[in-house]
């Protein structure tokens, strides 16, 4: 089986978790030089590679093709010193078979207790990835395309007065969390960048 990391911030592993997040959208890199516009069809359009082939750009998906499968990345650490020394300076392949993991996601906000030292996601190997991803759709397409529904999909809900969305609040709230990771890295909304948007289900790990 094909696998491939993916990265997720604490938020959206909790909405994975909850099964309130089944897409997501990541900025194509590089951005195409010739936006296809009218020729990108059902999410996908064709262009020429280096030997003048025609190919389906999905075929250069980071995040793999219908039927594959992700494993996710998320801050994690180690149980700080333990029977093993201190384990918050063994590197993730040096491990103990028996070092307890934690999850920065599945901490609570107003939980007092706190580890030695948060490991980024970049840094977390597979053999400690506790969510595993089936891909069940690979589109590409521009962000401010992105519908009411797939909004939703995407896990940004919030704490509204009414328990049901409301209107534009979907995406309103998708927009919110697309400015705040992407915007800095000059893919903000009004940029209206190309993006993969996989459609996926959490499996067993």
């Amino acid at each position: 089986m094909n696998e491939k990391p993916i990265l997720f911030n604490g938020a959206m592993v909790r909405a994975i978790l909850n099964d309130n997040k089944t897409q997501t959208r990541r900025v194509i890199k590089p951005q195409p030089d010739i936006l296809p516009g009218s020729d990108c069809v059902d999410g996908n359009w064709y262009e020429q590679n280096k030997y003048g082939d025609s190919i389906s750009i999905l075929d250069r998906c980071p995040y793999g093709k219908d039927g594959e499968q992700l494993w996710v990345r998320e801050t994690w650490a180690t149980d700080g010193v333990g029977q093993n020394g201190d384990m918050d300076f063994i590197s993730p392949s040096s491990l103990p078979p028996n070092a307890e993991i934690h999850f920065r996601a599945s901490i609570a906000r107003d939980d007092k207790w706190r580890v030695a030292k948060w490991r980024p996601s970049i840094h977390m190997p597979r053999k400690l990835s506790r969510i595993q991803l089936l891909v069940k759709s690979v589109k590409v397409e521009q962000i401010q395309d992105i519908t009411r529904e797939d909004a939703i999909a995407e896990g940004t809900r919030k704490l509204y007065r009414c328990p049901q969305w409301i209107g534009n609040e979907p995406l309103d709230s998708f927009n919110e969390l697309w400015e705040s990771i992407n915007k800095k890295r000059g893919f903000g909304w009004e940029m209206n960048p190309w993006v993969w948007v996989v459609g996926f289900e959490r499996i067993e790990s």
